[in-house]
Formats: C-alpha cells, structure tokens, sequence
C-alpha cells in the first residue's frame, strides 16, 4: 500500500514538473529573442565603428592587431558575432520546431546564460492548455514508471538483505 502511494505521488510530481515545460520554453523562446536583438545591436555597432575608421571586418580580422588593445576588440567583435549566430540558429529551430521538437532539442539550442536567466524568473503555470495537459500525462506516467522501478528495485534490495540476515 505505501509503494502505490509513494508510486503515485512521484507520478503526480512527474506530471506536475513536465507539465511546465511548454511554459518555461515559451519564457526561454522569449529571452531569446531578447538576446537576439541586443546582440544584433551589439554587432552592428562593431560594424559601424569599422566603418566610421574606413575598414570591414573582413579587412581588420585578417591583419595583426597594431596594439594589445586593438587585439581585444578583434576578439570581442569575433566573439560577439559568433554568439549571434548561435543565438539566431538557436531562436530559428525553437520557432520552427514543434513543442517536443523543442523538448527534444533543447540541450542542443541551449543558451546556458538566456536559460539560466528565464529559469531565474520562471514562474510555474497552470497547464490549461492541449499541450500542458499532455505533458502532465507523461510526466504522471513518466514518474509512475520512474518511482515503480526505483521503489521495486529497493524493495528487492531489501528483501534480499533481509535473507542474508536470516539464520540458515
């Protein structure tokens, strides 16, 4: 009787805790939007800057930097422009993917700083919709399934520690 109970209780966490995802991956797709723009901002102010001074960046990334100074803003510019397309390659297949498409790819599209920061805000919702509903029924049956095989595992365990115990 406690094992069902404990089983169905971490099914009812597997399904709560799964059933916010469709939320956190809206926040995240957000965020990273956001980063996308102030990153294109970033980028096309290194490029003006390269313009004001009558250079491309094609120019500037190919020749010795003429001081240490000059060096670090070559690297930041190459920086900067590498993240943005990260950033953009990211935001593209998150929005043009399916829900579990973004489940599925999430590890793969993952900006750990944009993440970290819609985690940071992140406030659980209430999963009204098709999809959160869906969710919450994987996650229930993913936490059945999880808190079954654990409990039986440790109860075999048990139940083997109680033989050694016994005299023969």
């Amino acid at each position: 009787m406690i094992i069902r109970a404990l089983t169905f209780a971490g099914a009812l966490a597997g399904g709560a805790g799964l059933s916010q995802f469709p939320e956190y991956s809206q926040q995240y797709q957000q965020r990273l939007a956001g980063a996308v723009d102030e990153m294109r901002g970033v980028v096309a102010r290194f490029d003006d800057s390269l313009k004001a001074v009558g250079q491309t960046r094609e120019e500037v990334f190919a020749k010795e930097p003429a001081s240490d100074l000059e060096g670090q803003l070559v690297k930041d510019g190459k920086d900067n422009i590498a993240r943005l397309s990260f950033l953009e390659t990211a935001l593209a297949r998150v929005r043009s993917g399916s829900i579990m498409d973004q489940f599925f790819a999430a590890p793969a599209v993952a900006d750990s700083q944009v993440a970290k920061a819609a985690w940071a805000d992140f406030k659980p919702a209430f999963p009204l919709t098709v999809v959160g509903l869906a969710f919450a029924g994987i996650g229930f049956i993913g936490g059945w399934v999880l808190f079954a095989v654990v409990l039986g595992l440790l109860g075999l365990a048990f139940a083997a520690w109680r033989r050694r115990g016994q005299p023969a």
